[in-house]
This record gives structure tokens, C-alpha cells and sequence, in this order.
């Protein structure tokens, strides 16, 4: 057995597993080269698949994995023979990965012990982890008709009933709509939304609050902090982003407190930032996208307020024009035998402008010939006609196509079946 194993060269899963991509890949490309070397089968016969079966479950306690994890652990095609020929596995035990309905039910009475003797609506069951006990609910009502169940679905009164017990637990105001939708209330959401005159005699906490809400807010936040109130980044971090926003919106209404943060840098400095971070490179301050990402916003901003002032300082262009991105592609194409790689590398590989204005100005970049991205359903049809004569006329499967690169082919196998059907 051993000495079997020695002549024969692992399945591309395998040698995939172990880092030799580019080895699948060139056997892809070039079956003819290899066809001297005996491969392991990626297509098991049924039997096969059996005492395949029977070696995971002996070294398994007798008990076959179940379903998920033999996909998981590149078993798929035993997981199909399973479900193809049922019978011949009928001799062995495998480990469930679906629960029964009893299963379930019990589940069920565990959750609404823990949620004073009610179950929570389907929402919070799909949303928790819960989404086999939810479907088994589905299909199987007359199973948990002795379990009270929190309905998603209730009449207006209901949910009016249930938004003034809300409120009565919380001093009198019913919680904001954010609060109701994080905890599993959507059906009393919707109802409020649909008919708020419902809901009129009920005070409910406002998410949005008033400009004078937040004055007071920063008021108490500068009291705290030495009568300063802390900076915007500070405020955004801490979820006083309201604050932030009506400080820019409404300075005036703010006025009165003092700010730690009053704008940023001075003109003066921001220039002085500028010509230091130029000299720095070669002579060239670097484009505004470098500067936001690199945390100079405040030279940014500086500079597109008041250009003249920066009008001395050489900057990097971030936008080339059609000429300097012909002389891109043409320089690319040099690299790479004369042809452009496709557009799907250019942008992969940071080269999206260029890929943008080739498409909106083809006509400049016609003398330069690029590798094509799709090609037709002809083309693909002739590529796989001679893959499988490499093959000794055995079919190439769609998985196979897309671990050794033919994406395109595999797309095309996918969405025309009918036309490589009866390829020979």
C-alpha cells in the first residue's frame, strides 16, 4: 500500500493544502507534460467512497463526521456519494449535525424558562443563533404549541398595551426606537412608525435631541473637564458626535463655553507644515490623498481654502493627464512583452486611473495592445475542447477550472451549461 502511495502524485487539493499552487496550475496549463505521472483521483467510485467512509469513522469512535465538516476538511465528493447513494451507507453511524425536533422543543422551554416562562419572537431567534429552532417552529408549530411565545406580529392595541408597560419600567418614557429594534421589538416599532397618533399619549425617549440639548451636554462635558470642553476627535470617540456636528453647524450657539479645539493650526502654521513636509520630498509637498490619510487635514483643508497662499510650494500632482497615462501603459506593456496587462490586474495593482481613462478615452491608447479580460463563449468552448484532449477526454470540473486559474471558463461553464454539455 505504501509503495502504491509512493508512484502516485497527491490530489490538487492536496498539493494546493501544501503551498504547490503554481504546480497545479502548470499541470493545468500543460497536462501533456505530466502525462507520464500517475495522479490520485479527485472522482471516487461509490464503493470507494464507502471504505473511505469506514476509515473516518473507525478513526472517528465508529462515527462518521458529520456533513459540514467533511466539506470543510475536502471531502465534498464523499459528501455528495452520501447524498447521491444514501443505502450504501446505511451500515454506518454519522454524527448529526441537524437536531430533531424534540431536540428543539427542549431548546425552546430551556429559552423561555430563562425569559419568565416566554419565548422570544423569531426576530431575536434568528438574530441570536437560533435559526434551526426558529425554521423546526416553522415547520413543526403543533410541537411548541405549549410554549408561549412573544409574537412579532400583534394588533394595534396589543402593541400599544405592551409600548405603555415599557414605559411604566422606565420611568414613564418608552425606550427610542433604536433600543426597540436592538432588543427584538420590531413589530412595536413598525406599529409606532405606522401609526404614531396610536402612540401620542405615550412620551417616548428621542434618539435626535435638540440643538439646546446638546448646548447643555457640552456644558456639563466642559464642568467636568476644568471648564474646557474636550476636542472634536474626542468627542467623536466618545460618542458625542451630536456635539461635534452642531459645534460646526451652530458655532455661535457654543460661543460662551471654551474649546480645546478651535479650528486647529493657524494659516501661518499650517504653510510652515507644508514647506517642511516638501523639502522633505525632493522639493514636492505631497498630494492632498497623502495628506488626509497621513493626519495633515489641517494643511489640507488650508490649502484649498486659501490656494495663494500656498502658491510657493511646488505640489505632487494626484490626477496625471491622458498623455502621462499613455506613456504608463506604454512603459507597461514594455515590461510584459509588448501587451498591456488586462484591466482587472491594472486595478488590482494600483493602476485604476489608468484603467479609468483608457475606458473613457480608448481611442488614445488604440496603438497599444492590451490582453484581453473575457473572451467570447467560442473562444471559451475552444480552450476547454483542448484542456479535456490533454485529459485523455475526461472532463474538467468547475472547482478544478477555478483552483488553476481558468475563472473565465469556469464563469462561462456556469452560466451556458447547455453549451459544453456535449463536448467530447
Amino acid at each position: 500500500m505504501k509503495k502504491k502511495e509512493k508512484c502516485v502524485l497527491p490530489s490538487y487539493k492536496k498539493l494546493m493544502d501544501v503551498g504547490l499552487s503554481g504546480l497545479c496550475i502548470a499541470k493545468g496549463k500543460h497536462p501533456e507534460k505530466f502525462s507520464h505521472i500517475k495522479q490520485e483521483k479527485l472522482i471516487r467510485t461509490i464503493e470507494e467512497n464507502v471504505r473511505l467512509a469506514e476509515e473516518l469513522s473507525k478513526n472517528n469512535k465508529n462515527i462518521l463526521p458529520n456533513r459540514v465538516w467533511l466539506r470543510e476538511n475536502g471531502y465534498g465528493i464523499l459528501v455528495s456519494a452520501i447524498s447521491r447513494c444514501p443505502e450504501k451507507f446505511d451500515h454506518i453511524k454519522q454524527e448529526k449535525l441537524l437536531k430533531t425536533v424534540d431536540e428543539h422543543v427542549k431548546i425552546a422551554e430551556e429559552l423561555a424558562k430563562n425569559n419568565k416562562g416566554i419565548l422570544h419572537p423569531q426576530s431575536w431567534l434568528q438574530n441570536n443563533g437560533y435559526g434551526g429552532l426558529s425554521s423546526m417552529m416553522s415547520k413543526y408549530p403543533d410541537k411548541f404549541s405549549h410554549i408561549k411565545q412573544e409574537k412579532l406580529t400583534r394588533t394595534i392595541k396589543e402593541n400599544v398595551r405592551l409600548a405603555e408597560d415599557l414605559a411604566k419600567k422606565n420611568n414613564g418614557i418608552l425606550y427610542s426606537k433604536k433600543w426597540l429594534r436592538e432588543n427584538g421589538y420590531d413589530g412595536l416599532y413598525v406599529c409606532i412608525a405606522k401609526y404614531p397618533n396610536k402612540f401620542s399619549h405615550i412620551e417616548q425617549e428621542k434618539l435626535i435631541k435638540t440643538i439646546d440639548q446638546y448646548v447643555k451636554i457640552a456644558e456639563d462635558l466642559a464642568k467636568k473637564n476644568n471648564g474646557i470642553l474636550p476636542g472634536g476627535g474626542w468627542l467623536v470617540k466618545h460618542k458625542y458626535s451630536g456635539i461635534f456636528k452642531y459645534l460646526k453647524k451652530y458655532p455661535e450657539k457654543f460661543s460662551h463655553i471654551k474649546q480645546n479645539y478651535k479650528g486647529g493650526n493657524t494659516i501661518e502654521k499650517n504653510i510652515k507644515i507644508a514647506e517642511d513636509l516638501a523639502k522633505n520630498n525632493n522639493g514636492l509637498l505631497p498630494n492632498c490623498t497623502w495628506l488626509s490619510k497621513n493626519r495633515y487635514l489641517c494643511v489640507y483643508k488650508s490649502l484649498l481654502k486659501y490656494p495663494e497662499k500656498f502658491a510657493h510650494i511646488k505640489q505632487e500632482k494626484l490626477f496625471k493627464t491622458v498623455d502621462e497615462q499613455i506613456r504608463i501603459a506604454e512603459k507597461l506593456a514594455k515590461r510584459n512583452k509588448e501587451i498591456l496587462p488586462n484591466t482587472y490586474w491594472l486595478i488590482k495593482n494600483g493602476y485604476k486611473a489608468l484603467a479609468q481613462s483608457m475606458y473613457k478615452h480608448p481611442e488614445k491608447f488604440a496603438h497599444v495592445k492590451q490582453k484581453k479580460i473575457k473572451k467570447t463563449v467560442k473562444e471559451h468552448i475552444k480552450k476547454y475542447k483542448e484542456l479535456i484532449k490533454n485529459n485523455n477526454g475526461v472532463h474538467y470540473s468547475v472547482y478544478w477550472l477555478q483552483n488553476n486559474g481558468y475563472y473565465g471558463l469556469a464563469g462561462c461553464i456556469k452560466k451556458h451549461p447547455e453549451k459544453f454539455k456535449n463536448i467530447k
